[in-house]
């Protein structure tokens, strides 16, 4: 195995332990809920804490973290989320526990975004490299989701061990990855960046400063504006990823309030939204090549196929599932390769912002919309067909 192919297969594995966890603590909240006499809203904050503190922070850590190489960095972030998620095992004080689970989100904003940075790292390589990582975080995603349910039955605390075991026993292998530095050509740009997603996110937590937050960032942007060859596909990603996670929520309020179908089985059908991204990223990336663009238009416009859920949810849930799979990949490839090697470190920071808000704000559209008749279909639509768009001007 050449150098290339163990720095992302590193960097993916400590990426991906993260993803595990995630999952596992959304398929779990009920039993957490239970299990410390909480509510679903304070066993949620297990998430929202660490989206909050992880987002904040990706792209300022990243900013210093490229000047003098961020191989320090990611081993500091690992080191930091994996001892604290060993530490959670040994405590019985809920408010310690969110400490904790803070402190992890601060170990991920400086752990996360160097798997992004490592598969971009070399030019021509990118499509296979992203490919691969992001099978693995959907494997994550598809394993974390019924391992959550079953752990969490037995002891909430469960759910941290094996995530904070992956990364910790990588720490002995991050001496073996180069030290990528870059020079991003304008820093004040990335903050602005970063203020916009950021007041995107805060915006469902308190919604005036969120939207304070977010004038800030175009505010600055519009002194300060990233290149419009990294902005289009970065935008477009994002309205996808809010689309992708709606899906998501879609699914499991579909199946659990509408039809009333078993927990185990409403995980299972749910996951088949996820598996075609886990089975074609890492083949597609290997074929993207210069093309990743034109394949970019192709998996959003498969998303405009929204409306099968109204007719058929498995096959919709299919087909919706290859179309974010191609999307997914083949924008990220795109939006990677329309910066120079030298921008990708902390290019690579704002594109991890930009999924982290999605995670967090995708799920609260399906909410906000279900009720309607054709609203999160609608929705889906409507955010893919400005992302065709924006790939197109």
């Amino acid at each position: 195995m050449d150098n290339t192919k163990k720095e992302v297969m590193i960097t993916s594995v400590i990426g991906s332990a993260a993803s595990l966890e995630g999952a596992m603590i959304t398929a779990a909240i009920p039993y957490i809920s239970s299990q410390l006499s909480v509510s679903y809203l304070d066993s949620s904050l297990f998430l929202t804490l660490f989206a909050v503190i992880s987002s904040l922070l990706f792209v300022p850590f990243y900013l210093v973290g490229e000047k003098r190489g961020i191989k320090k960095l990611l081993f500091l972030g690992a080191l930091i989320f994996s001892l604290s998620g060993i530490a959670i095992l040994i405590t019985n004080s809920f408010t310690m526990a969110l400490v904790l689970r803070s402190l992890q989100g601060l170990g991920a904003s400086m752990m996360y975004p160097a798997q992004l940075a490592y598969a971009s790292s070399y030019k021509g390589s990118e499509g296979r490299n992203i490919g691969f990582n992001y099978s693995m975080l959907a494997l994550a995603y598809i394993i974390g989701v019924p391992l959550g349910y079953a752990l969490g039955k037995i002891d909430w605390k469960y759910l941290f061990l094996l995530p904070s075991l992956m990364v910790f026993t990588s720490l002995f292998l991050t001496p073996h990855l180069s030290d990528l530095k870059g020079n991003f050509g304008n820093p004040r740009s990335a903050v602005g960046t970063m203020l916009l997603f950021n007041g995107v996110l805060i915006s469902i937590y308190s919604f005036y400063i969120g939207i304070v937050t977010a004038l800030a960032g175009l505010y600055s942007l519009s002194k300060w504006s990233l290149e419009k060859r990294f902005l289009k596909p970065l935008v477009a990603g994002f309205l996808h990823s809010l689309s992708r996670y709606a899906v998501v929520e879609f699914l499991v309020l579909s199946y659990t309030q509408l039809f009333h179908v078993e927990p185990l089985l409403a995980i299972i059908l749910v996951l088949l939204f996820p598996l075609p991204m886990a089975l074609i990223s890492a083949p597609l990336g290997k074929v993207i090549g210069e093309r990743s663009r034109t394949i970019a238009i192709l998996g959003f416009s498969i998303m405009l196929l929204s409306w099968l859920l109204l007719f058929n949810k498995v096959i919709g849930t299919v087909i919706l599932g290859i179309g974010t799979g191609i999307a997914t990949v083949s924008n990220t490839v795109y939006t990677m390769q329309n910066l120079g090697l030298k921008d990708r470190v902390v290019g690579s920071a704002i594109k991890s912002l930009e999924g982290v808000v999605g995670i967090s704000v995708g799920p609260t559209i399906a909410i906000a919309l279900f009720n309607f008749k054709i609203g999160v279909e609608l929705a889906v639509f409507i955010l893919n067909a400005v992302a065709i768009l924006l790939l197109l001007v």
